[in-house]
């Protein structure tokens, strides 16, 4: 068992119409919408299994700047790392082995507020990037579990999470590379059942999405494409490992979806 796999991805720059486009393509949100620091609201898209999209509104701009905690670049894409329950390894054991990437920890109890007393959980963040322009952080929840029953079921019939392209050299994501304990090999690299691409190794047919930020492009497998080809505009065509795909864009500040069968 790995200690670590990949819990969300998560993107800024979404509000009603961007929001609103994602539902028209098919993709069901958790009802319950989160709130967190920095006038945020969590939008989730979730699958049969992890990883899940965030998709975060910010509703106060100078509220979200006030917040924005060290190691953040205002508006970044991200991802929460989730710390296996039983590993080995512990949030202490990583603040020590990466202590050069200036990491600090964080609560968040479950009811909100952060008493270290309640359950909740607790964010290992890093003050220096281990990715350029991407927060990457990790999460260790608590027991008691909070309860959660989510959707999983999309009608474009998308399962869930494949890839992740970043729109960086194969060096830049050493830093991730060492914090999975996972090796780049030809430009790429896989945890679990998701597959982190560089720029060298970009399985996307022709240019990556320009995007403010290098996270330019998440994966997702679906069974078909027949519900996406019946809508109307249709979506960009694409192609990912050859496969026909779809491209659904997002915001300058997000990553787009990529969507294959």
């Amino acid at each position: 068992m790995k200690p670590l796999s990949i819990n969300n991805i998560y993107g800024h720059g979404f509000q009603r119409e961007s929001l609103e486009h994602l539902h028209r393509a098919g993709f069901s949100y958790r009802e319950h919408v989160s709130t967190y620091a920095g006038a945020q609201l969590l939008h989730f898209i979730d699958f049969y299994s992890c990883p899940c999209l965030e998709c975060i509104e910010v509703t106060d701009h100078q509220a979200y700047l006030d917040f924005v905690p060290p190691g953040l670049v205002p508006y970044v894409p991200g991802i929460s790392l989730v710390l296996a329950e039983g590993a080995e390894k512990t949030l202490q054991d990583y603040q020590e082995a990466f202590s050069d990437w200036e990491p600090y920890l964080l609560h968040e109890n479950y009811e909100g507020g952060q008493e270290k007393y309640l359950p909740g959980w607790n964010y290992l963040n890093f003050s220096r990037g281990l990715v350029p322009d991407t927060f990457i952080w990790i999460t260790e929840c608590e027991k008691p579990f909070p309860a959660t029953y989510p959707k999983t079921s999309h009608l474009n019939q998308v399962t869930g999470i494949t890839g992740l392209v970043f729109n960086l050299e194969e060096s830049e994501l050493i830093g991730l590379s060492d914090l999975l304990g996972v090796p780049m090999q030809e430009g790429k690299m896989e945890l679990d059942e998701v597959t982190n691409y560089s720029r060298g190794g970009s399985p996307l047919e022709g240019i990556i999405p320009e995007k403010k930020f290098p996270l330019a492009a998440v994966i997702l497998k679906a069974d078909t494409l027949d519900f996406f080809q019946q809508l109307d505009p249709p979506l960009k065509a694409g192609s990912v490992l050859g496969q026909a795909a779809v491209q659904l864009e997002t915001t300058p500040l997000s990553w787009d979806l990529m969507i294959t069968s």
